[in-house]
C-alpha cells in the first residue's frame, strides 16, 4: 500500500481537528452541535441512543470523536447534501454486521 501526499495531509488535519476539539469552549461545541443538528439530523440521536450502555466518560470521548468527523466531512465535502438516516444506518449496520461474521470463522 502506497501512503500519497494527500493521506500525509488527511492526517495532520485530523490531528488538528482532534487538538481543536479537545480544546474548545462549550459555546463553539454548542456552534457545531447546531450545524451538525441541521445538517446530520440523525447523527446525535444516534449518539444519545448509546447512553445508557456506556458511563460518562466513554460518552464523552464518544462525543469528541463525532465532533472530529463531522468537522472533518463538513470541510471536505457538501455535507448537508446527502443526509444520514435511519435506513441508511441499518443498510450499513447490517453489512458491518456480515463483514463480522464472515471474517470470525476465518482463521
Amino acid at each position: 500500500m502506497e501512503i500519497l501526499e494527500r493521506d500525509m495531509d488527511e492526517t495532520e488535519f485530523v490531528g488538528e481537528l482532534i487538538h481543536l476539539v479537545n480544546t474548545m469552549e462549550w459555546e463553539e461545541v454548542k456552534d457545531i452541535l447546531d450545524r451538525m443538528t441541521k445538517n446530520q439530523p440523525f447523527i446525535l440521536p444516534l449518539l444519545f441512543a448509546y447512553e445508557p450502555y456506556f458511563n460518562e466518560t466513554t460518552l464523552n470521548e464518544m462525543m469528541k470523536m463525532f465532533l472530529v468527523i463531522y468537522l472533518f466531512f463538513e470541510e471536505k465535502t457538501d455535507i448537508g447534501k446527502k443526509q444520514v438516516d435511519e435506513a441508511g444506518y441499518n443498510a450499513c449496520k447490517a453489512k458491518n454486521h456480515e463483514f463480522v461474521k464472515y471474517f470470525s470463522g476465518e482463521q
